[in-house]
């Protein structure tokens, strides 16, 4: 019997200059490593999405996970060194 190994979808994490929140409708962003090709799927690293003033970020590493912030710097750090 085998044991499934829960494996990142990213080596690494990306620099703080190389991430880049593309505003996909208003209040929400997807967040790309820039340093990928805009349309590789291995360029998305989460999502965005501001409600009453909140950040929600979920990340590509933790997708059932949410995290909640109030300023945009808090949400940049989530995916950065």
């Amino acid at each position: 019997m085998s044991t499934p190994l829960r494996t990142p979808i990213r080596p690494y994490e990306p620099a703080e200059a190389s991430v880049v929140l593309e505003e996909v409708a208003p209040e929400q962003w997807r967040v790309l490593d820039a340093e990928l090709s805009p349309t590789s799927i291995d360029a998305l690293i989460g999502f965005v999405c501001k409600t009453a003033g909140v950040y929600e970020v979920t990340t590509m590493t933790e997708p059932l996970a949410v995290a909640f912030f109030t300023d945009l710097d808090s949400v940049r750090a989530v995916f950065t060194l």
